[in-house]
């Protein structure tokens, strides 16, 4: 039986900018429910995470990262960081196709900050967009009670 999703702050947020910006990419540390939420909206997903495949799909990213961005669309990037070539396509993408809503990229702070680095202490940072890929900063015990 499925877990019971809780609507959470980030899924109105996510709502808005799915429709204002080509992408979207969502930072936080593991666990704290950035795929789950995501996984409310996308229509196909990339996990890049644990996979028995996953050296063959980072390999594939790294000679022709535009064929892992060729799926419905939303398409759900997880753990994008692991193949970095990602992003540069992702843009490219968005540059080529005036369409919003086509990507979300999640990340786990744990790999994409060094340690020691800031991290916010609120739950949602609204930063400018980056090349047209809009961040929000997600940290744990965004569920609404």
């Amino acid at each position: 039986m499925a877990e019971e999703y809780y609507t959470r702050i980030s899924d109105k947020i996510l709502d808005i900018k799915l429709e204002t910006f080509d992408a979207t990419h969502i930072v936080g540390p593991k666990w704290c429910g950035k795929t789950t939420t995501v996984n409310q909206k996308a229509k196909s997903s990339l996990k890049l995470q644990n996979l028995p495949n996953k050296a063959a799909i980072i390999k594939a990213a790294e000679i022709t990262p535009s064929v892992l961005l060729e799926s419905e669309k939303p398409r759900l990037i997880d753990e994008w960081q692991n193949a970095s070539e990602i992003w540069d396509a992702v843009r490219s993408y968005c540059d080529e196709h005036s369409q919003k809503g086509n990507f979300i990229l999640t990340g786990s702070t744990s790999k994409i900050y060094k340690p020691g680095s800031f991290l916010p202490s609120i739950n949602f940072i609204i930063t400018p967009d980056i090349f047209g890929i809009y961040c929000l900063f997600v940290k744990q015990s965004s569920i609404m009670s």
